[in-house]
C-alpha cells in the first residue's frame, strides 16, 4: 500500500509497539515501575481523552531506574528482521531517543545508588543507542530515526513544566539537556 501511493522509503508506522518507547522496558533490565508516580496526562484535543485511556489499557506506568542498567536484547532487532524479510525496498526504523526517558526514570533516593547525576544515567544510555545504531547500520539500515517527545510532554506541557519546577529542576537547563 505505501508504494502504491508513492512511499519510497517504508515504515510500519510503528503499529507493531505498545508505545513509542516500549523498547526501554523491553530490552533494558534496571527499569523499574515508580509506585509513587502520577503519570500526568499532557493529551491535548479532541481525542485527549481516548489518548488517555488508551495509555491506561496498554498499562503504561510512570518508571524509574531501580538498578544499573543492563541491555539484555537489542532495542529494534525484531523490528528490523521484519523489514529485512518483508519490505519490498529501503525502510525506516524509529527508536527512543535519549532524552526521551530519562529525565522521568532519575529518581533521587534510588537511581543515585547506582548513577550519581542524571548525565551519569543519560551517558549509559547514550551508549546502549549508540550500539543499537550501530548495529542497525551493520545490518543495511540506511534510514534510523531517534524519537523524542520529551520537547512535547515534558517542556510544553505547562502541567509538566510545573511538576518538574516543583520537583526542584531548572527547566533551561532541562532544554539544554535535551537540545
Amino acid at each position: 500500500m505505501q508504494r502504491q501511493v508513492g512511499v519510497d522509503i517504508f515504515s510500519d508506522g510503528e503499529f507493531r509497539r505498545s508505545w513509542f518507547s516500549a523498547a526501554f522496558a523491553d530490552s533494558i533490565e534496571g527499569i523499574v515501575d515508580d509506585p509513587d508516580a502520577v503519570f500526568v496526562s499532557s493529551w491535548q484535543g479532541e481525542q485527549g481523552e481516548l489518548a488517555d485511556q488508551v495509555a491506561a489499557d496498554i498499562g503504561f506506568a510512570e518508571q524509574m531506574v531501580g538498578a544499573k542498567l543492563r541491555q539484555t536484547r537489542r532495542l529494534t532487532g525484531h523490528e528490523s528482521s521484519f523489514f529485512m524479510q518483508h519490505s519490498p525496498g529501503p525502510f525506516k526504523i524509529t527508536m527512543p531517543g535519549v532524552m526521551t526517558r530519562t529525565r522521568t526514570w532519575y529518581k533521587p533516593g534510588v537511581t543515585d545508588e547506582f548513577y550519581p547525576t542524571r548525565a551519569d544515567l543519560i551517558q549509559d544510555v547514550v551508549q546502549i543507542l549508540r550500539g543499537e545504531v550501530r548495529a542497525l547500520i551493520d545490518e543495511g539500515v540506511t534510514y534510523i530515526q531517534l524519537d523524542s517527545l520529551r520537547y512535547v510532554i515534558q517542556l510544553a506541557d505547562v502541567s509538566s513544566r510545573q511538576q518538574m519546577v516543583e520537583s526542584g529542576e531548572d527547566l533551561e537547563q532541562a532544554l539544554d539537556e535535551t537540545i
